[in-house]
């Protein structure tokens, strides 16, 4: 299957494809932020945040798809497709409260794996703690934008909300 086609969900090993279809843009940042910091020491945390936007990124798509088939969709009808810039799920219309919990999944998991990798790419790098705390806020801002009411993940909670029951 060519990598611009819809892909099934197939579990986890989907993330090797999911980062290979951002590799345009993430590959350069975070090698653009390893020579940065190989010329500038002080800018050592770029390359934690860099490495965790990229795959923090896919995580998030593929969190979207993970709570699809957990919360009933059929696992050969949940597509990764790259759509413009980035990436997208394409899933079966479900129930709103499903709608709600799935377009909250994406950054939720984006968010979770991307501390977990500031500080697993900034203890590698033995950047202090301190140093990482940015690094972590904007991993966390960046997803927690989506849930904004105009943004994409924000629209399917808000507008799922309508008569749905609260989980």
């Amino acid at each position: 299957m060519s990598a611009a086609g819809p892909t099934r969900w197939w579990g986890l090993a989907l993330l090797g494809r999911a980062l290979w279809w951002t590799s345009w843009w993430g590959g350069p940042l975070v090698v653009t932020a390893v020579l940065i910091a190989a010329v500038f020491p002080q800018t050592r945390p770029l390359v934690p945040l860099t490495v965790a936007v990229w795959v923090s990124y896919a995580v998030h798509e593929l969190g979207h798809a993970a709570a699809a088939v957990a919360r009933g969709a059929e696992s050969s009808r949940v597509r990764l497709v790259r759509r413009g810039a980035g990436l997208a799920v394409l899933a079966p219309a479900l129930a709103p409260v499903d709608t709600r919990v799935i377009a909250l999944a994406g950054p939720v998991a984006g968010a979770v794996s991307g501390l977990s990798l500031v500080g697993v790419v900034g203890a590698a790098m033995a950047v202090s703690w301190p140093l990482l705390a940015l690094p972590g806020l904007v991993v966390v801002v960046h997803h927690a934008v989506n849930l904004l009411p105009f943004a994409p993940d924000g629209r399917h909670v808000f507008r799922a909300r309508g008569g749905a029951p609260a989980v």
